[in-house]
């Protein structure tokens, strides 16, 4: 795993303008950077090379961007679905509530201004990897009033 974030280190510090260009634009469209970063050579145009990009990419791209990608629909609905669950793919649950495992993937994303839709969309693909998860029964306690009744 050493030997691929440095290989996206090295790519994502290239000098071409285009693709400088191509990242800082990405937090506004970023359907249209990612085209336009395959169009440069920046890019493989699979989803799971778009995917493994987006992941070894935490911090450099804006999250904005990457939650706008994962989750928001498009003319390309079943590529987007495609690089969501390979996106999935780089997570390891096991052994973390279905909380924690959508908080980990949420550290790489921002929601935009419909986030409840989006987190939906993010937290069904967590929920099928941690299938192995048994939930706790519900409990009988209902607060009110710093009371437990």
């Amino acid at each position: 795993m050493q030997a691929t974030s440095s290989y996206y280190r090295t790519m994502l510090s290239s000098d071409t303008r285009a693709s400088r260009v191509a990242m800082a634009v990405f937090a506004q469209q970023p359907h249209d950077s990612v085209q336009r970063m395959v169009a440069l050579g920046v890019l493989v145009d699979t989803p799971e090379y778009i995917a493994r990009f987006l992941y070894h990419s935490k911090g450099r791209l804006s999250p904005r961007g990457v939650g706008m990608l994962l989750t928001t629909p498009s003319e390309h609905a079943e590529s987007r679905r495609a690089v969501l669950s390979s996106f999935m793919s780089h997570f390891d649950f096991r052994g973390l509530l279905p909380s924690e495992a959508l908080r980990k993937v949420l550290q790489y994303t921002h929601m935009p201004n419909n986030s409840r839709r989006c987190v939906g969309k993010l937290a069904r693909p967590v929920r099928e990897r941690a299938r192995g998860f048994v939930p706790l029964p519900r409990t009988q306690f209902r607060f009110t009033r710093m009371s437990l009744t």
